[in-house]
């Protein structure tokens, strides 16, 4: 987007729809998004923001009206999900009784406003924003003004209102399915700006690690990189799979939200070739031995594949009762001597206790946390309490330099998390500093890697961090402790992604 103050330009509306032909409806929204951007230019907003975020953001509150106006479906499945999972429709905020799903609404403006404000300002300082701070409000409440005034006479983008008319389209196959996740993804107002920074991730790790490939080459893995990741990582504020928010679009009422809901997506890995017929393709996972049917229709030159000559590195994805491969592949010739042994027999299903998990309790007589102050204390409890060998790999030499350990065991198994012990309050706990779990325990829910999720939800749902909150709360410090308590599972899915649903 063109880092200009004054004007958004067709083509900056246009990146936020799926098609790039200018519709009869976009010169009014482009409009609009432009006397948003005046609003914002007049307003005396409390952050330095540069031209290009106020562009985008004023883009993304339009796209939010048009879809409203347009009944396209997004920002009601996130309000309708978001009510699903925490009975209110919004997070941080006290809503009217004239709150309106189907409406423009106040508090609709102050998340958004405030959620770009987070993604575009605060992940860049490492802070979290408050999602009351006053000059967001003022100006929410200026944006909502103009665009009330416009609800009755705004007209509805035609083709965005059957863009989720499912029994319009051929969602009866995976490629439709996949095409529309595309635009979910990669340029929906409300997705695309929380994909960023895992976008940006990957293309500064592509640069990294082949640092001598081309630019085409470069530009290639970023591409079949970034498209496994709409399928294989959470995504968007609500930390929902792909097949998730389709769901949630689609409604209870609507064509396919079974074949949404029972949506699989298996990443990259190398499969046998092991049978061939006039309609699918056998193949063995090589990592499980999980044999699934593939249909043909997936991939378009097949006479490569042999069976038990050919082994495919490919990903694949079940949508509607039939497997599809999906992204780029690469075959290689099956070895005998290196690739061939006994199939693993596949069985989905809930695992066993892990032993470590009943070792453990059995040491610290039924508790599900234990404090260690040290490394040197931690390694002797993994050769005295759970009676690990002592060796380098056993005794987990990358926490070597962290102390003030909480350890958390459940049936799955063991968690560590380092540096976090001060944080906690537990009788048990001689580390705990109230001071320092005010100032610094709202890291668990925002940095990822600082806490696993389940030790988390373990910590709070058992009332152990009592003093954490939101630090940049303007109003008395037990309000930013309640702020954080009502909405701490919605900031750790927005900050957290994919950690937040990691097993």
């Amino acid at each position: 987007m063109k880092a200009n103050s004054s004007s958004i330009y067709m083509q900056d509306w246009l990146a936020l729809h799926p098609y790039n032909r200018v519709s009869e409806t976009d010169q009014y929204y482009l409009d609009l998004a432009n006397s948003i951007l005046k609003i914002w230019n007049k307003s005396e907003l409390s952050f330095q923001v540069t031209a290009e975020i106020k562009s985008s953001a004023a883009c993304h509150l339009t796209a939010y009206f048009e879809d409203v106006i347009s009944q396209l479906g997004l920002w009601k499945a996130f309000i309708s999900k978001h009510k699903e999972l925490y009975g209110k429709y919004l997070p941080f905020y006290s809503l009217p009784n004239n709150y309106f799903e189907d409406e423009v609404n106040y508090e609709d403006i102050a998340f958004l406003l405030w959620l770009n404000m987070q993604l575009y300002i605060g992940n860049d300082k490492e802070e979290f924003i408050d999602p009351e701070e006053s000059s967001i409000m003022a100006l929410a409440k200026e944006i909502y003004d103009f665009l009330d005034a416009e609800y009755e006479v705004a007209p509805e983008n035609n083709f965005m209102n059957g863009f989720f008319d499912f029994k319009n389209k051929e969602y009866d196959k995976f490629p439709a399915f996949a095409n529309d996740a595309e635009w979910l993804f990669f340029q929906s107002y409300l997705l695309a700006p929380c994909n960023e920074e895992p976008i940006n991730e990957i293309i500064s790790q592509v640069h990294k690690y082949y640092p001598k490939a081309t630019d085409k080459e470069k530009n290639a893995i970023i591409h079949d990189a970034v498209n496994r990741l709409m399928f294989s990582d959470p995504c968007g504020p609500l930390a929902l799979s792909m097949n998730e928010w389709f769901s949630a679009i689609a409604g209870s009422q609507q064509p396919f939200k079974d074949s949404f809901d029972k949506f699989e997506f298996i990443d990259r890995q190398e499969f046998y070739v092991i049978e061939k017929s006039n309609s699918h393709i056998k193949i063995r996972s090589a990592e499980n031995g999980r044999e699934i049917d593939v249909t043909k229709e997936s991939i378009k030159n097949i006479s490569g594949l042999h069976p038990w000559k050919t082994v495919i590195r490919v990903c694949c994805a079940f949508y509607n009762d039939s497997w599809w491969f999906f992204g780029e592949y690469s075959t290689r010739e099956l070895n005998d001597e290196e690739d061939i042994h006994p199939a693993v027999p596949y069985i989905k299903g809930e695992k066993a206790d892990d032993p470590v998990y009943n070792t453990f309790m059995k040491v610290s007589n039924g508790e599900s946390l234990m404090f260690i102050s040290s490394y040197d204390a931690l390694k002797e409890f993994f050769i005295k309490g759970l009676k690990w060998e002592d060796n380098e790999d056993n005794m987990m030499p990358d926490l070597k330099e962290f102390h003030n350990f909480v350890l958390y065991a459940n049936p799955k198994g063991m968690l560590i998390a380092p540096g976090i012990a001060t944080y906690v309050k537990d009788e048990r706990n001689s580390m705990y500093d109230a001071e320092d779990a005010s100032e610094n325990a709202l890291d668990l829910f925002t940095v990822q890697g600082s806490c696993p999720i389940d030790l988390l939800r373990y910590l709070v749902e058992s009332n152990r961090l009592p003093d954490a909150r939101i630090t940049t709360s303007a109003k008395e410090k037990e309000h930013g402790q309640r702020l954080l308590r009502d909405n701490w599972d919605f900031i750790a899915r927005l900050f957290l992604e994919s950690y937040y649903r990691g097993e």
